[in-house]
């Protein structure tokens, strides 16, 4: 859902690397379970903070509430219109120094809200 809407998903998740054992009752799934929001934070643009203790989750949603303070929204025209819901590759780039930037890779030409981008399935 994340990929086909506009948001930066922003994850801060109990567990993950250093995380006891113990807060993990199946480490398989657990590992499964960050490689996802690592991956969704990556494909939205923004990312994911493990919090393996309660103070670093305390710290890792004073991270985000930061990021969200100092963040640009962007957008451009392109030169060449594409049909609608043709997913399209974009890259940010700045000449400022000791700038971050964080975008997505892709994104999905004018579509209708709900429209599935080319090669996707439809939302049920």
């Amino acid at each position: 859902m994340a990929g086909r809407s506009r948001a930066l998903v922003r994850q801060a998740g109990a567990g993950g690397p250093g995380a006891s054992p113990t807060l993990m009752s199946r480490r398989a799934s657990h590992e499964m379970g960050s490689t996802y929001l690592y991956e969704v934070a990556d494909r939205t643009g923004a990312r994911a903070l493990s919090a393996p203790t309660g103070e670093s989750l305390s710290k890792a949603f004073v991270k985000i509430a930061d990021e969200l303070r100092r963040q640009y929204t962007l957008s451009y025209y392109p030169a060449r219109a594409a049909a609608p819901g043709r997913r399209r590759k974009i890259k940010v780039r700045v000449t400022r120094e000791k700038v971050s930037v964080r975008s997505r890779k892709t994104y999905v030409s004018g579509r209708a809200a709900g429209t599935p981008a080319e090669g996707e399935a439809p939302r049920t």
